[in-house]
């Protein structure tokens, strides 16, 4: 049975994010399967729901939704389709006492912009975000206590098409998350 996210009130949790090509999520699915054995246990999300988050939005109402996309039409126009190649390892806080180990994106400042413009979209909307800076990741693994890693270099090599902003429901379910897209907005 799904537990439902959304409250009396009618709120979603939502987020904007980059889908990833399936063959970049078996590629980080395999990854994946070569760490788990090496790392203390963690929670691995499948395959399935690996993406790229631009911009968390919480918990929204239900009639914003079309607000939001609107916006977030407006942020897609105005930049246009880039990929992104992967990095290394990371983990946040720190490799020393991690909580998420995540697969670095490179640093490419059209990332970067994109997030901020959606950022700036959405507080124009009166949603308040997390002030946290962006950083172009892929979460691997949450691990339940903080965990000390060694981090290793990878021989993946791996890339991200930015072509499509996707807006997110995420819902918790008995087997973890479920994300599904509440709209698909090409850019440029």
């Amino acid at each position: 049975m799904d537990t439902d996210n959304s409250n009396e009130s009618g709120l979603m949790r939502t987020f904007w994010g980059i889908d990833l090509p399936r063959e970049t999520k078996i590629a980080l699915g395999t990854l994946q399967g070569a760490l788990r054995a090496k790392l203390p246990p963690a929670s691995w999300p499948p395959p399935e729901n690996f993406h790229l988050t631009l911009a968390f939005l919480g918990g929204v109402p239900r009639a914003s939704l079309p607000q939001i996309l609107e916006a977030g039409r407006r942020v897609a126009k105005v930049h246009q389709p880039f990929c992104l190649g992967t990095s290394e390892l990371g983990a946040f806080p720190d490799p020393g006492r991690a909580r998420i180990l995540f697969l670095g994106l490179e640093d490419d400042p059209r990332a970067t912009n994109l997030a901020g413009d959606l950022h700036g979209a959405m507080t124009g909307l009166g949603l308040e975000l997390d002030e946290k800076p962006f950083i172009s990741h892929l979460t691997l693994a949450r691990f339940r206590r903080p965990a000390a890693l060694h981090l290793e270099p990878l021989e993946l090599t791996a890339t991200v098409d930015v072509r499509h902003l996707v807006l997110f429901e995420s819902r918790t379910g008995p087997k973890g998350s479920i994300y599904t897209a509440l709209g698909s907005l090409p850019l440029g």
